[in-house]
């Protein structure tokens, strides 16, 4: 997986499951010494996966998480300590960029969308490895309606106070999010982050996250994945590969929210010509969505060009994503991949 994290297919008992393992901060809610049953997804709600259980990685000797300082036998300086967490969830599931079909992935993709919980939860750290395409091999049966994908991972987990490995989070009526300076050292998910608490992350400075944002970060993901899957199918295309390493692996945030950038205005175009022509569209009209949100240059030359008696004193607003419209776009994609 890259970024610290790694998935396996397991059997939980005789279910077929999935042990998601991955660096977590130290400090983060939910990472109890001890696993325990977690009660996050229902398995009768469509497009969630459930957590079966959570926790850390022990040293066999002293029943201490297995830790970054430990591994390294040293005393980190200015960051805060990870500790080496595990997941197990069900039902057994496969990646986005290992679909059989553009159907496969563009109708698994729409299951986790329609599944967001953006209307009573901030469904903070949207990744890679927190989204899944149903696996009718392992599970033995075919898919059921609405389970085409899943979401499921450390933002689900049963807790009291918000989780997420990136921002001090203070769940007020604003949903204030705090990007901490920890981001600098240690940006594993920073890929994935919207552009505009990107942005704050640079500055140091508090943001409102609200759902667009989290729609940012579910576009970001699908962006991976038709990158992912493009590198693999034409290993040899460097051009996709240089993509791939430079908006996705990259951890310098400066360098990162300039590929970014790129991404909204053409430089996307290599992986597109490697898609089909359903999902090259589709992707370009996503980049679009994206870069209307926030809106970039407007925004950051918004103090400079709003002077009195300019012709840019009232510069247009960001456009927020809505989780109806990027449902509707993929309900119309699935449409023409039947019709075609």
């Amino acid at each position: 997986m890259g970024r610290g994290a790694s998935v396996w297919n397991i059997c939980y008992g005789e279910q077929p499951a999935m042990l998601v393992v991955a660096w977590r901060m130290e400090s983060t809610p939910g990472n109890s010494d001890s696993g325990g049953l977690l009660s996050s997804f229902q398995p009768s709600q469509p497009g969630r996966g459930t957590c079966l259980v959570a926790g850390n990685f022990l040293w066999p000797d002293h029943d201490l998480p297995q830790d970054i300082e430990s591994v390294r036998k040293c005393k980190l300086k200015n960051k805060t300590n990870l500790v080496l967490h595990y997941l197990v969830i069900t039902p057994a599931g496969k990646m986005l960029w290992d679909a059989n079909s553009d159907m496969e992935l563009v109708s698994g993709f729409l299951a986790a969308i329609q599944a967001m919980p953006n209307k009573d939860t901030i469904g903070l750290g949207i990744l890679p490895d927190t989204i899944y395409l149903w696996n009718e091999h392992r599970n033995g049966t075919p898919v059921p309606p609405g389970m085409e994908g899943y979401i499921v991972g450390s933002g689900t987990e049963s807790s009291s106070e918000p989780v997420d490995s990136l921002v001090t989070t203070q769940m007020q009526s604003t949903m204030e999010c705090k990007i901490t300076s920890l981001m600098r050292g240690l940006p594993f998910e920073a890929p994935f982050l919207p552009y505009n608490i990107l942005r704050a992350a640079l500055n140091s400075k508090i943001i409102v996250r609200t759902e667009h944002h989290d729609m940012e970060s579910f576009l970001l993901v699908f962006f991976y994945a038709l990158t992912r899957r493009a590198l693999i199918q034409h290993p040899k295309n460097e051009r996709v590969r240089e993509i791939f390493h430079d908006v996705f692996l990259c951890t310098d945030l400066s360098k990162l929210r300039w590929e970014r950038k790129a991404l909204w205005v053409g430089a996307f175009a290599p992986v597109q010509c490697c898609l089909s022509e359903e999902l090259a569209a589709l992707a370009c009209f996503l980049a679009g969505v994206m870069s209307a949100q926030n809106e970039v240059v407007v925004d950051e030359l918004r103090p400079l060009l709003n002077f009195k008696g300019s012709k840019f004193s009232s510069p247009p607003e960001s456009v927020p994503i809505k989780c109806e419209l990027i449902e509707d776009i993929f309900i119309q994609v699935k449409d023409v991949l039947v019709s075609s």
